[in-house]
């Protein structure tokens, strides 16, 4: 039966992480492990800035300076920037605007001069489902590359990655075209354009010695910190000349719109909060809320994170689909074969606490994502699931055992029999065990003189004294026959001391009878006199009967004998067996009785009749 409900636990184990992959593969635990993702961002906190990039931004300062909107901001300004800013030895140019419609000539000219002059410009375009919006003509024929700004938001409206790599169809030929981070780090390491971009391997894109994992054509962008992170210069003071040539000078610069007017915000993984962030040149920290990222931010932060090769790595859901199977197994094991809650509980725990802390550790020190939230839910689903299969199984064996013992032996060894059901041998079994029997002397001639209400109330009050006695030292109650008792003791509780108990129990009744006597008489009822044999020896206990009636008792030649024992003793005797006095004969007083050959037996039988209890044992 064990075997059969654990094979029962396993399966139900595995129905449940069946469920659990079902759900994971569905993305049903997508949104919950995106906020997982992004606590674990939150708890690494920000990371150290190489001083590789700079940005420039059109932002409310600089467009209160300049008297214009971001709508009207003039291409003769943008030109201006970015001769200052090759006069300061930039290394390279990306602007985050898509300049796709030609303006006034002369100031189309300006600044088309300006990007022939700085040689390292690099412009974006975005290409849709439906259409593709590139750089105008006449400064494609400028620029040093051309890259995507193309983004792409998580179901929460996150932007935690961007879309690598695009295809424009032109006129039937493909045109491929790299986010704008990824187009400006191949333009740093292979600023000739000796390598193509190689795609044969699978969620992988290599340009030469640049090797950027695309999991899904994804860059999971390792942010470096919230909004304010990377040194900023407002573009008015570059257009103007007001910045030193140090901020720039082998760099790369970005330029874009830092403005609510640009509808170019993001939520991003730092989202939410407040944070300090120090300004780059000195100065006092200001507190920032961690709330949007401008897109051009959003852009350095992906930039940053190919430079450094600082990579953040899914698990591969092969691999997780793998762990949920396994930590599924281990949850139910731990539920089946750990008996105390307590523990099972403490275990699974733990293992919960493991994962969580692993997977943050792994983030944090090795930039690894693990897909926490269905890890942790098919531990806590299979402990769940597995803890009410028990619980179910414990309800049925408690109701069983009650069912069994229930009028046997008191509620609290029902109790001990439940924690330990191995203790409830419900199969026929030999065990050493004392039995007792009682039966009032003369009863049936008195009865037949009694009214019969008068003789059920006194037997009913009667057994009720003799059966709170039994229960009172763990006895088990086997049956009343008529006015006869017989209970034994050492199971289903194996107390060492059941012939001692079974002493107790016997004087005891005798003083209980004595007391009924005393009250029976001042109601004008009739004396008894009760006679009891006990005797301790190999029986055989069990549940015994047929298939539609059984009864748990004891059967055996020393259960005979107890029974001989009482037929010999008189009103208000206790006559014991040679096995019960050698096991009590520290703890009681007795007195020889004459050896006895009784019926069945071949030699004569010492009986001895217990008159009370040693010092050591009141």
């Amino acid at each position: 039966m064990k075997n059969r409900n654990r094979i029962i636990g396993f399966l139900i184990s595995i129905t449940l992480t069946v469920l659990i992959i079902v759900i994971y593969l569905l993305n049903g635990f997508e949104w919950l492990e995106l906020q997982s993702y992004d606590l674990r961002f939150s708890l690494r906190g920000p990371r150290p800035l190489s001083d590789q990039i700079v940005l420039v931004t059109i932002d409310e300062e600089s467009l209160q300076r300049l008297s214009t909107t971001l709508r009207e901001f003039k291409r003769s300004n943008l030109a201006r920037a970015i001769e200052h800013l090759a006069s300061a030895g930039t290394r390279l140019i990306g602007i985050d605007m898509v300049l796709s419609n030609p303006s006034v000539t002369s100031l189309d000219d300006q600044l088309r001069n300006a990007l022939v002059k700085a040689g390292n410009v690099v412009l974006v375009r975005y290409i849709s489902s439906e259409m593709a919006i590139p750089p105008f003509s006449s400064f494609r024929e400028t620029e040093m590359g051309e890259g995507l700004i193309n983004v792409a938001l998580d179901q929460d409206g996150v932007l935690r990655s961007m879309p690598v790599l695009s295809v424009e169809i032109s006129e039937g030929e493909m045109n491929p075209y790299l986010t704008f981070s990824l187009e400006m780090a191949r333009l740093l390491a292979d600023p000739e354009g000796k390598h193509e971009i190689d795609i044969s391997i699978s969620d992988l894109i290599r340009i030469g010695s640049l090797a950027v994992p695309v999991p899904d054509n994804k860059l999971l962008i390792n942010f470096y910190g919230p909004p304010g992170t990377f040194p900023k210069i407002p573009i008015w003071r570059v257009i103007n000349g007001e910045f030193s040539p140090d901020q720039v000078s082998g760099r790369v610069v970005l330029i874009g719109a830092h403005n609510p007017t640009s509808y170019d915000a993001y939520r991003t993984p730092f989202s939410g909060g407040v944070q300090k962030v120090f300004k780059p040149w000195g100065g006092q920290a200001d507190l920032v809320r961690l709330d949007r990222m401008y897109g051009v931010e959003i852009h350095a932060n992906a930039l940053q994170t190919i430079l450094d090769q600082r990579f953040i790595q899914r698990i591969s859901p092969g691999n997780v689909i793998m762990a949920l199977v396994l930590l599924g197994l281990a949850a139910t094991a731990t539920v089946l074969y750990v008996e105390r809650l307590l523990w099972i509980t403490m275990t699974l725990g733990s293992l919960v606490l493991l994962i969580l802390t692993g997977g943050i550790i792994l983030f944090i020190r090795n930039r690894t994502w693990i897909d926490l939230v269905p890890l942790a839910a098919t531990v806590t689903v299979n402990y769940l699931g597995g803890v009410a299969y028990q619980r179910y199984l414990e309800a049925q064996q408690r109701q069983k055992i009650t069912g069994l013992f229930g009028r046997y032996v008191s509620s609290s060894v029902v109790e001990q029999l439940i924690k330990n059901p191995s203790l409830a041998g419900l199969g026929g079994m030999k065990q050493r065990l004392t039995i007792l029997f009682t039966d009032i002397r003369g009863f049936t001639s008195m009865s037949e003189q009694m009214d019969p209400q008068d003789v059920t109330r006194l037997l009913n009050e009667y057994c009720g004294e003799m059966t709170r006695l039994i229960f009172k030292y763990g006895g088990t109650l086997d049956k009343f026959m008529g006015d006869a008792i017989l209970a034994f003791f050492g199971n289903p509780i194996p107390y060492p001391d059941h012939a001692l108990r079974a002493i107790k129990v016997g004087l005891e009744m005798q003083e209980a009878v004595s007391r009924l006597n005393q009250k029976w008489v001042k109601e004008g009822k009739r004396p008894i006199a009760v006679g009891i044999g006990i005797n301790t020896g190999v029986v055989t206990v069990g549940n015994m009967g047929s298939e539609e009636f059984v009864d748990y008792t004891v059967i055996g030649d020393e259960v005979n004998l107890a029974c001989r024992l009482e037929e010999n003793a008189d009103g208000g005797q206790i006559l014991i067996g040679q096995g019960t006095y050698d096991e009590v004969r520290d703890y009681v007083e007795v007195e020889s009785f004459e050896s006895t050959l009784f019926k069945g037996k071949s030699n004569l039988v010492s009986v001895y009749k217990v008159t009370g209890l040693r010092k050591c044992c009141l």
